[in-house]
């Protein structure tokens, strides 16, 4: 794999800049069209119940919910440990994109990452969760953002 910029620049990498091995640098070999790096779905205004930021609290509420009892039971969880300030939905994404325990936040991305994320990409589809399997410390939801980052630089 070659590329072009110095580890220190790897938070600037895009799409162009990757050439990995056995392709080219030409948007197609990549799998991307112009419907596959569209801007994300705006949100419709909802209640207030999702804006407000999660606290360490919760955070260990939730972590120990799901060790006492699995990873089953969102709605369940919600209602009788949050008193409705959380939906299910909440909890469940809140749990596998932030909580899980071999997740690494904040970790920064490697070029070779940004390689295979695009290359998988192209063979499987959006299937990000079977390609975060193959990427330790990296949720589903992390590995379809970066995605989506790179392709917004390519644009």
């Amino acid at each position: 794999m070659k590329v072009v910029m110095t580890e220190s620049q790897a938070w600037r990498v895009s799409i162009q800049n990757l050439v990995c091995s056995g392709s080219t640098s030409e948007e197609d070999d990549f799998g991307l069209r112009s419907h596959s790096c569209g801007s994300a779905a705006t949100n419709t205004p909802q209640d207030k119940l999702h804006s407000k930021r999660w606290t360490k609290a919760e955070d260990d509420l939730l972590v120990q919910l799901v060790n006492k009892n699995g990873a089953v039971g969102w709605t369940t969880y919600a209602a009788v440990y949050f008193d409705g300030k959380r939906d299910g939905g909440a909890l469940r994404a809140r749990y596998y994109n932030n909580l899980l325990p071999n997740r690494e936040p904040r970790k920064p991305w490697t070029p070779k990452e940004d390689c295979f994320i695009v290359k998988r990409r192209k063979e499987i589809g959006n299937k990000w969760t079977v390609i975060a399997s193959d990427l330790e410390g990296r949720s589903g939801n992390d590995v379809k953002n970066r995605f989506t980052s790179l392709c917004r630089r390519t644009l």
